[in-house]
């Protein structure tokens, strides 16, 4: 299995949006941390440059792009990009 490191961007204009839609937004996520395919998530800290990072463990891109186009974020359009790319960690818990 490869890992994936998927950066969301988010309008920052659309906050109030995200808003309504979080609940389900990390209920989904927490699904995918429960089968193991999400490893981490979590926002930026930057209300000017919105955005999250995803890590994933995934037999291929096309599979990760599948598991997020059904996060409610990005359901609802909520997600303005995500760049979905493999990443070889050589230190830390998932090298």
């Amino acid at each position: 299995m490869a890992v994936f490191a998927v950066h969301y961007t988010y309008d920052k204009d659309q906050a109030a949006q995200r808003d309504l839609y979080r609940a389900a937004h990390r209920g989904y996520l927490r699904e995918l941390l429960a089968e193991g395919s999400l490893l981490a998530a979590g926002p930026y800290v930057d209300d000017e440059n919105p955005g999250a990072l995803l890590i994933f463990q995934a037999a291929s891109a096309d599979v990760v792009v599948a598991q997020l186009t059904i996060d409610p974020f990005v359901a609802n359009g909520l997600v303005s990009n995500a760049d979905v790319r493999e990443w070889v960690q050589t230190m830390g818990p998932w090298a």
